[in-house]
């Protein structure tokens, strides 16, 4: 084999165990400073942003299904999976249960008359 081509085989295989070993930190690097930048340029602090996380659940948990909107993570899509997937079959149960109190308390209605 050629030295030319040895080194390059050396030195691509160098890149590619440097970028595989440095990966997460580099991101984690990354998202430091872009905490930073946001926190510099907005003045919005990671708590504030841990308010609007749970203002926007508590928003998806009690309009879901209003207009066209889905969540867009994959683990919004999860949990919104989850909850229609216990929702939906207890959604007949209450409505069952509620139509057997409304026709209890109309039974007594009636008798009293």
């Amino acid at each position: 084999m050629n030295k030319q081509n040895v080194r390059t085989l050396s030195l691509i295989l160098c890149m590619f165990s440097y970028l595989l070993l440095e990966s997460e930190t580099e991101r984690s690097r990354r998202r430091i400073l872009e905490l930073e930048r946001t926190e510099m340029k907005y003045r919005f602090f990671e708590d504030d942003y841990r308010e609007i996380e749970r203002v926007v659940l508590v928003s998806a948990v009690f309009c879901i299904g209003y207009g066209h909107a889905a969540p867009g993570t994959n683990s919004g899509k999860g949990f919104c999976m989850f909850y229609a997937v216990l929702g939906i079959p207890l959604t007949p149960v209450m409505f069952q249960s509620l139509g057997e109190r409304m026709n209890t308390f109309v039974r007594y209605l009636l008798r009293s008359a």
